[in-house]
């Protein structure tokens, strides 16, 4: 967001074909603690949610659900 320490980021990938379907999404706020020469230091929460449900895609079975919340750190130096 302009003239913020504040950041946005969203991604999605989603494919459905005939009995199958996948999807990856996430969303995430950051907040930029510390930018300066020396380091940056940035912190990251978010959401992030994959589904892989494949019927019988080459003798492959499967129903994959997987989805929460997550804290990152990026430093640079």
């Amino acid at each position: 967001m302009p003239l913020t320490n504040l950041s946005v980021f969203a991604q999605a990938d989603f494919s459905l074909i005939d009995d199958h379907s996948l999807y990856d999404y996430q969303v995430s706020l950051s907040y930029n603690l510390v930018d300066n020469r020396m380091v940056d230091f940035n912190l990251t929460l978010g959401y992030r949610a994959v589904k892989m449900e494949f019927s019988d895609l080459a003798n492959l079975y499967t129903d994959l659900d997987i989805k929460g919340a997550f804290v990152g750190v990026i430093v640079h130096f």
